[in-house]
C-alpha cells in the first residue's frame, strides 16, 4: 500500500512538469505552427512513452510517423552542436517564401544599384566638367590679374605723365596769365589814349567835302563841342560817372565773395560742431582762423577800394565845383566868342623834330585856352616880345595852325543822362507800399544812405536766411534772464538792431549802406508774395511787435512734439497760441478812463494777476518796446493784447507747454467780467477761494 502511493506521488509531479514546459513554449511562442512548439511537443510525447509502460513500443511508433510526417528528410545547417537539424515542412515553406521576396527585393536593390551607377557615372562626368570649367575660369582669373596689373602700370605711368603735365600747364598757364595781365593793362592803357585822341580828332580834314552828307545826318546824334577847359571838364565828368559806375559793380563783387565765403565756413563751423560736439577742438579753431581771414582780407581790399573811391569823389566833386565857376564866369559879359573864332588863323604853333618824321609841339611855349594848345603866336595874347629855346640836335622845325573845332564821339542823350539827370529815389515812387516808404525814408533822411549805382538781385532763399539770421539774433537779445538781479540794459528798436547787425557784418558804412539798400530793394520785390516777409516789413518800418516771436514760439510748439497729429492735439496747442478773445476784454477792465490805452503799471499789475509766473521786468521791457511805438504810458489796448498772448506763450515754452500751470485760476474759470479790479476785494477772494479748497 505504502509502494502504490509515491508511485502515484511520482506520476502527478511528471504530468505537472510537462504541463508548465508545454505552457511555457506556448506563451513564448503563441503563433502556430512554430518548431519550437513541435519540438517540446515531440520531447514531452518520448517522456510519457518512456513512462507508460507496455505502451511505450506503440507511443514510438507513432511518434516516428509523426516525425517523418511533420520533419523533413533534408538536413539544414545550424549554428548550434549538432550543426545540422531537420526542420518542418511549414518552416521550410515559409523560408521560400522568405527566400522569393528576397530575391524579388534583392532584384529590386540591383536595379537601383545600376541607378545609382548611372547616377554616381553621370556624376562622376558633370563633376569632370565643372573642374574642367573651374580650371578655365581660375585661368580667366589670372588672365584677368594680369590684366589689371598691366592696367594699373599703365595707370601709373599716365598719373605720372598728368602730374608732368599739370605742372607744365600749371607753368604755362602761369605764363599766359601774365602774359594776359599785361595784354590787358596795355590795352587799357591804349583804350585810354584812343578816348582821349578820339576827342582831338581833326573835323576839317581834306575829304570834309566828300563825307558832308554823313556828317549832316550824324549831326542829329552827335555834338561838335570846342574843346577848350569846358568841353574837356565835361568830358571828364562823363567819364567819372563811368568810373562810379564801375567802382559800385566792384562793390557789389565784393560783397557777393565776402557773403560766399561767410556762408561756406559757417556752414563749415557748424557740420564740425556736430561732429566734435564742442567749440574748442582743432578743427573748430582752425575753421575760426580761416574766418578771421577772410574778414582780414576783406577790410584791405575794401580799404583800398574806399582809397580809390575817396579819391574819385574828390575828383568829381573837383570837377563839378569847376563846371560851376564856369557856369557862373560865362553868364558874366564877355568878347563875343565869335570874333575869337575869327583870329584863330593868326595863331601859330612850332614844332620840332630830330629826324624829320617824328615831330613834337614846342614845350617852352604856354597853353592858349582859347586855341586849346601850346602856341608860339597867338591873337588872343597881348602882343610882346617872345624869346625861344630850341631842343638841342634839332634838325626841322614846322609851323602850323592850330585846329580849331573838334568832334566828339560822346552822344548828346549819354552825356545828359549822366551829368544832367539826377537819380531818383526809391522813397519818391508813387506805387511803394506804406511800410517800405517809412523803410526808405528812414533809410536816406535818418540813416544818410545813398541810392548806388547798381544793385544786386539777391536769390529769395538767401533774403529769406537773413530774416531767419536776424530773428535769431534778436531773439538772444530779448530772451536773457530777466529775472536775474543785474540792470539790464534797455533794448534797442529792431530798426536799430538791424543796421547794427549790417554794420558789425561788414565794418566799413559804405559797404554796409550798399549791402542794407541791396536787401532792401530784393526785400521789396517780394514784399505781397510772403507774409513772413511782409510781417518782417512791419518790424522795419518802425512796429516794435511781437508777432514774429509769437510765430517762432509757435514753430518750437509744433515741431517738438513727435506725437501723431489729432484734434485732441489741436485743442490743446490751439489754447496755447490763441487765448487772445480773453485778453482783449480782460486788458478792457483796467481801463477804467475808457482811453483804449493802458500805462505801463496799469498793464503791469493786469499781467501780475493774469500770468503770476510772469517776470515783472519782462512786462515792463516788453511795454517799454511797445512804448517807443505809440508813446509812453499810451500803448493801445490791441498792442498789449498780442503782448500778453505772446508772453502766455512764452512761459508756456519755459515750463514744457503747459498752459494751465501759468495761467492763474480765476482768468481761466471763471468769465472775464467777474473779475474785481480792487486789490482788497482780489485778496478776499483768493483768501475764500483757499479755504474753500481747503
Amino acid at each position: 500500500m505504502q509502494t502504490v502511493r509515491v508511485e502515484w506521488y511520482v506520476e502527478i509531479d511528471s504530468a505537472l512538469i510537462y504541463h508548465v514546459q508545454l505552457q511555457e513554449v506556448f506563451d513564448s511562442h503563441p503563433a502556430s505552427p512554430s518548431s519550437e512548439r513541435v519540438k517540446v511537443c515531440f520531447k514531452v510525447l518520448q517522456g510519457i512513452a518512456e513512462q507508460i509502460g507496455p505502451f511505450s513500443t506503440i507511443m514510438e511508433i507513432i511518434m516516428k510517423d509523426l516525425k517523418n510526417s511533420i520533419f523533413s528528410s533534408i538536413v539544414t545547417s545550424s549554428d548550434k552542436e549538432p550543426f545540422y537539424e531537420n526542420v518542418p515542412y511549414f518552416v521550410l515553406m515559409e523560408r521560400d517564401e522568405d527566400s522569393a521576396a528576397h530575391k524579388e527585393a534583392i532584384d529590386e536593390l540591383q536595379q537601383k544599384l545600376k541607378f545609382r551607377e548611372n547616377d554616381l557615372e553621370i556624376l562622376y562626368r558633370t563633376n569632370l566638367a565643372l573642374k574642367q570649367k573651374i580650371a578655365d575660369f581660375e585661368q580667366y582669373v589670372e588672365d584677368l590679374n594680369s590684366q589689371i596689373s598691366d592696367y594699373k602700370n599703365q595707370i601709373d605711368i599716365q598719373k605720372t605723365e598728368q602730374d608732368a603735365l599739370k605742372t607744365a600747364f600749371a607753368a604755362t598757364e602761369e605764363q599766359h596769365l601774365k602774359t594776359i595781365g599785361e595784354l590787358q593793362a596795355a590795352h587799357a592803357q591804349a583804350q585810354s589814349v584812343i578816348e582821349k585822341l578820339t576827342v582831338f580828332k581833326g573835323t576839317n580834314t581834306d575829304n570834309q567835302k566828300e563825307k558832308s552828307d554823313k556828317t549832316q545826318i550824324e549831326s542829329i546824334k552827335l555834338k561838335d563841342i570846342k574843346m577848350d577847359a569846358n568841353g574837356m571838364l565835361k568830358y571828364d565828368l562823363v567819364q567819372s560817372k563811368k568810373i562810379e559806375r564801375q567802382f559800385s559793380e566792384m562793390m557789389d563783387y565784393l560783397l557777393d565773395d565776402f557773403d560766399l565765403n561767410l556762408s561756406q565756413v559757417f556752414r563749415k563751423r557748424e557740420i564740425m560742431i556736430g561732429l566734435s560736439g564742442g567749440t574748442n577742438s582743432e578743427s573748430i579753431k582752425s575753421i575760426d582762423a580761416e574766418l578771421n581771414e577772410h574778414i582780414n582780407q576783406f577790410k584791405n581790399r575794401s580799404a583800398r577800394y574806399l582809397d580809390e573811391l575817396d579819391l574819385l569823389t574828390k575828383h568829381v566833386s573837383g570837377l563839378n565845383l569847376q563846371e560851376k565857376k564856369n557856369e557862373m564866369i560865362a553868364k558874366l559879359p564877355t568878347i563875343d566868342p565869335y570874333s575869337d573864332f575869327a583870329v584863330r588863323k593868326y595863331s601859330l604853333v612850332c614844332e620840332t623834330s630830330k629826324n624829320g618824321k617824328d615831330f613834337n609841339v614846342l614845350d617852352s611855349c604856354e597853353q592858349c585856352e582859347k586855341c586849346g594848345v601850346r602856341v608860339l603866336l597867338c591873337p588872343h595874347a597881348p602882343l610882346k616880345t617872345k624869346h625861344v629855346t630850341i631842343p638841342p640836335h634839332t634838325t626841322h622845325l614846322k609851323f602850323s595852325q592850330p585846329s580849331l573845332l573838334y568832334k566828339s564821339s560822346l552822344k548828346i542823350t549819354e552825356q545828359e543822362a549822366l551829368l544832367k539827370h539826377t537819380l531818383i529815389t526809391e522813397d519818391e515812387d508813387p506805387l511803394v507800399s506804406a511800410n517800405f516808404y517809412r523803410i526808405w525814408k528812414d533809410f536816406y533822411y535818418k540813416r544818410g544812405g545813398t541810392k548806388p549805382a547798381s544793385n544786386r538781385n539777391m536769390p529769395i532763399p538767401k533774403v529769406l536766411g537773413i530774416i531767419q539770421e536776424l530773428y535769431d539774433q534778436r531773439w538772444k537779445i530779448e530772451t536773457l534772464d530777466f529775472d536775474s538781479t543785474e540792470d539790464r540794459p534797455e533794448i534797442e528798436r529792431f530798426v536799430d538792431c538791424f543796421y547794427k547787425s549790417f554794420q558789425d557784418r561788414y565794418i566799413f558804412p559804405q559797404f554796409s549802406m550798399k549791402a542794407i539798400h541791396d536787401f532792401f530793394t530784393s526785400l521789396q520785390a517780394i514784399e505781397k508774395s510772403d507774409p513772413y516777409v511782409a510781417v518782417f516789413c512791419q518790424h522795419l518800418a518802425g512796429k516794435e511787435e511781437e508777432v514774429w516771436k509769437y510765430i517762432y514760439l509757435v514753430k518750437n510748439l509744433f515741431y517738438s512734439d513727435s506725437r501723431e497729429f489729432n484734434m485732441g492735439i489741436y485743442e490743446e496747442k490751439l489754447k496755447i497760441i490763441y487765448p487772445d478773445r480773453r485778453f482783449s476784454k480782460a486788458l478792457d477792465k483796467f481801463d477804467t478812463q475808457l482811453t483804449g490805452t493802458l500805462s505801463a503799471k496799469d498793464f503791469t499789475v493786469a499781467m501780475t494777476k493774469i500770468l503770476p509766473p510772469a517776470s515783472t521786468k519782462e512786462i515792463i521791457i516788453r511795454y517799454a518796446l511797445a512804448a517807443k511805438e505809440f508813446g509812453e504810458d499810451n500803448v493801445t489796448v490791441d498792442r498789449l493784447t498780442s503782448i500778453a498772448s505772446y508772453m502766455v506763450a512764452a512761459t508756456a515754452y519755459k515750463s514744457n507747454w503747459e498752459v494751465k500751470s501759468q495761467i492763474s485760476a480765476k482768468f481761466a474759470n471763471q468769465h472775464v467780467s467777474n473779475m474785481n479790479i480792487n486789490d482788497n476785494e482780489d485778496g478776499e477772494e483768493e483768501e475764500s477761494n483757499g479755504k474753500k479748497s481747503a
